[in-house]
């Protein structure tokens, strides 16, 4: 369980536990530099022996304090820099060699969470009406600096450049048909699935004034997970994201007229019933359809081995034919490239399940 690899809290821990975090923090600060030349060095040739110096320096290190998460960090940035498209399956190899050298997923969820919160800021930096919650664009991204010409073509490249990784992850097994679903949601191509929320029997629900709080979407259904007594809306979010398939920093609560801080625990929020919003990222539909035609392009082998795989790759796919008309050319170009691709593959390989029927198909949302 991913909870069970959080950090304690500094009051459980020993003066001696807290001397070692110290020094690992240290040791990470002293890493830092020859780990930056190492993913700047990775190539087709070179990516034995990097995955060699990674092992020379101790990887994988342990899980506290963040080590992992400053790596995923470190990696997502360097990967999804403009310019950098062109080494995404060496990248996404990098990630596959290190994470299978790794005893258990924490690793991997962060550099997840990593790419998606990269993702997320960079929609945002596109998007003419939403600000990201997340790590401020560098200064090469910002209209005010390099013009909003130059800074559309780096956010471009961006987009483009996290997809090509995203799908070599993909290919990698790194990332799940689900994690692929997330990001066909962040770029407004298909709706979130919920999954069932899982909460134990005796957990206590959250209340203020004795009255149990209630967190209902703007739409007015209630999602099954609510607060429970003691969380913070960074937690709750957290838990709320996976039933609706969304990244956790794109879930908005209101409390009356006002927005509430993630840190904010909700028993201190004065109101009983509270609404959650998913933030909508509206890019301009050529960039949206490039991104989802590099995407789904660049994996098509993996969705083909799986019926769940087919299916999500078919409703996409079938959404965008029916809106090409609307698109621009270059737009429906990419379409019909991506339509004769999925046609070679589909007579390349039967799925043993057989065809897909209309009804087996999921609802598809189109953000414009």
């Amino acid at each position: 369980m991913r909870s069970s690899l959080r950090p304690r809290s500094r009051a459980s821990m020993s003066s001696t536990s807290s001397s070692h975090e110290t020094a690992l923090e240290g040791h990470w600060h002293s890493l830092q530099p020859r780990i930056t030349k190492l993913i700047n060095s990775v190539s087709s040739r070179t990516i034995g022996n990097v995955v060699q110096r990674f092992e020379r320096l101790g990887f994988p290190w342990p899980a506290e304090p963040d080590t992992l998460g400053h790596l995923a960090r470190l990696m997502v940035a360097s990967f999804l820099h403009p310019g950098n498209g062109f080494y995404a399956e060496c990248n996404a190899d990098l990630v596959h060699r290190l994470s299978s050298m790794c005893s258990n997923q924490l690793f991997e969820d962060e550099l997840k969470q990593a790419v998606l919160k990269h993702l997320v800021d960079i929609l945002a930096g596109m998007s003419i009406d939403v600000k990201s919650e997340g790590m401020p664009l560098p200064k090469l991204y910002l209209p005010e600096v390099i013009g909003i010409e130059r800074a559309e073509a780096k956010l471009r490249d961006c987009l483009v450049n996290t997809c090509k990784f995203v799908a070599g992850l993909f290919e990698r097994h790194v990332c799940s048909e689900e994690d692929i679903h997330i990001v066909l949601s962040c770029l407004g191509v298909i709706a979130p699935t919920n999954l069932p929320a899982k909460i134990a029997n005796d957990t206590e629900l959250a209340s203020h004034d004795g009255v149990p709080q209630q967190v209902t979407m703007l739409s007015g259904r209630c999602p099954a997970t609510q607060p429970i007594q003691g969380e913070s809306f960074c937690d709750y979010r957290e838990r709320l994201a996976r039933e609706l398939r969304v990244p956790p920093f794109l879930i908005e609560l209101l409390a009356g007229d006002s927005l509430v801080d993630a840190s904010t625990h909700l028993e201190d929020v004065d109101a009983a019933e509270l609404r959650a919003l998913v933030r909508q990222l509206h890019i301009k539909e050529e960039y949206r359809i490039e991104a989802v035609c590099t995407l789904l392009g660049n994996s098509m082998s993996v969705f083909r081995g799986t019926e769940v795989g087919w299916n999500l790759l078919e409703q996409v796919v079938d959404y965008l034919e029916a809106v090409r008309s609307e698109l621009p050319k270059r737009a429906q170009f990419m379409i019909m490239d991506l339509s004769s691709q999925r046609a070679k593959c589909a007579q390349e390989h039967v799925l043993p399940c057989g065809p897909f029927t209309s009804n087996q198909r999921g609802s598809i949302l189109y953000s414009d």
